[in-house]
């Protein structure tokens, strides 16, 4: 015990660390080394009788302790980049991917695109079935026809653009906004020109 309160805590953890590595390497075989399994053995003796102190354990744990805290400080660290990373995802599929919400403007843009190398008067009947289709819509006021462009493709015979302005919303109901008249109108474009 007098021994061990000799011993700095420094010097007890190397000794500590060289018997568990003796061990580890097999220096402890009393046949095959006899004088490095008793210097081993001296060298465990020590170690031991330096743990059993009390200044030993208090700077043992005062490490822990530190390691312990610096551990719990990564932790902490590493847990709010992972919740910040979740929030981020949660909050980018719950927020619209526009700028601006989808707000009925009173206006909607149309395309009609047709298989390349159509006629522009094949590409004007269509257009023209498209408009009576879109006229027959009650909330609809009034629709600009432009052949040979579109607001996605560009220029060509087998383009064509609609642009409808619908009624004000007092003259509308709430069934008959610009998405529903747009998907109204789309599903019946869709199931009367097949081209």
């Amino acid at each position: 015990d007098s021994i061990g309160r000799m011993m700095r805590p420094s010097l007890t953890l190397l000794f500590t660390i060289i018997a568990i590595l003796g061990m580890i390497f097999g220096l402890f075989s009393f046949e095959n080394h006899p004088i490095l399994c008793m210097v081993m053995i001296v060298i465990s003796i020590l170690a031991l009788a330096g743990m059993t102190t009390d200044k030993f354990k208090h700077s043992f744990n005062a490490s822990y302790d530190n390691i312990l805290g610096k551990y719990k400080k990564q932790v902490l660290r590493f847990g709010i980049v992972v919740g910040s990373i979740i929030l981020l995802v949660v909050f980018m599929n719950i927020t619209p991917t526009g700028m601006v919400p989808n707000e009925d403007t009173g206006t909607i843009m149309g395309v009609v695109t047709l298989p390349p190398g159509t006629s522009q008067e094949r590409a004007m009947e269509v257009l023209n079935r498209v408009d009576s289709l879109v006229a027959a819509d009650p909330a609809v006021e009034s629709r600009t026809v432009i052949s040979g462009f579109s607001f996605i493709g560009g220029q060509g015979p087998s383009y064509g653009s609609l642009i409808i302005k619908l009624k004000n919303w007092e003259e509308r109901s709430t069934m008959q906004n610009s998405t529903v008249i747009y998907a109204t109108l789309f599903m019946r474009a869709q199931k009367i020109i097949k081209e």
